[in-house]
């Protein structure tokens, strides 16, 4: 690598690549619906971060710098690029199936993950203030909702339909 911005993207995609990877059975299986299989999306993405907690927080530090912005900016590109066809197929059978509302599967997709990504960035940041002591847990908590409830309305979904983390889940990473 020829710098520290090389190899940070290069660490990064490649959790990018596993995580995707161990997903993908889920979101082609033809026995979910789109809410079931969006659900087993978030929690594996969870699950996943779970058991590299380590490298996660290793990795959360370094990417939260300033100095990576580009790399940031480089893998938001990569994960739109990467995940919206994916995501753009389960929103299509959500709306086959009545529960999500009408409009361009694809370019929902390519909102959904990008308010994907913001909810990741901002999740990050409030694990790093959260261990600093700079932010209530309450905090933390309608925060992190407040992005369920949009990916609800971008979606088109009906409310309550998305419950974007599992408490036990909150309460292990930021209590």
């Amino acid at each position: 690598f020829e710098g520290k911005a090389d190899l940070l993207d290069a660490v990064v995609q490649r959790m990018v690549d596993e995580a995707t990877s161990a997903m993908a059975p889920v979101l082609d299986d033809p026995r979910l619906t789109a809410p079931q299989k969006l659900d087993r999306f978030f929690s594996g993405i969870a699950t996943w971060k779970m058991n590299r907690v380590e490298l996660v927080l290793a990795v959360a530090e370094v990417w939260l710098a300033d100095e990576n912005a580009m790399v940031r900016e480089k893998f938001r590109k990569a994960l739109v690029r990467q995940l919206s066809p994916l995501l753009a197929t389960v929103i299509a059978q959500g709306q086959r199936e009545g529960l999500f509302g009408e409009g361009s599967p694809d370019g929902m997709a390519r909102v959904f993950v990008a308010l994907i990504q913001a909810a990741n960035e901002t999740a990050g940041e409030l694990f790093v203030a959260r261990q600093a002591g700079r932010v209530a847990f309450a905090e933390v908590e309608s925060t992190l909702t407040a992005y369920g409830d949009a990916f609800e309305r971008v979606l088109g979904a009906a409310p309550g339909t998305y419950q974007l983390f599992d408490r036990e889940l909150l309460h292990d990473w930021f209590g």
